[in-house]
């Protein structure tokens, strides 16, 4: 993230991200971050981190 803001980059773009049967955009549910991302919690210290100035 350091070298993301060195570059000056303010935006990140996250494609599907919720659980889904195949390719992302077949969302199953809305609450949680596919499986093969993450979890929720490795999401939220992925907001966390790219949130802080």
């Amino acid at each position: 993230m350091p070298h993301l803001k060195f570059l000056g980059i303010n935006t990140i773009y996250i494609g599907p991200l919720f659980q889904s049967t195949s390719h992302g955009y077949d969302a199953i549910d809305y609450f949680k971050i596919d499986r093969r991302l993450g979890t929720n919690d490795t999401f939220k210290d992925f907001v966390d981190s790219a949130s802080k100035k």
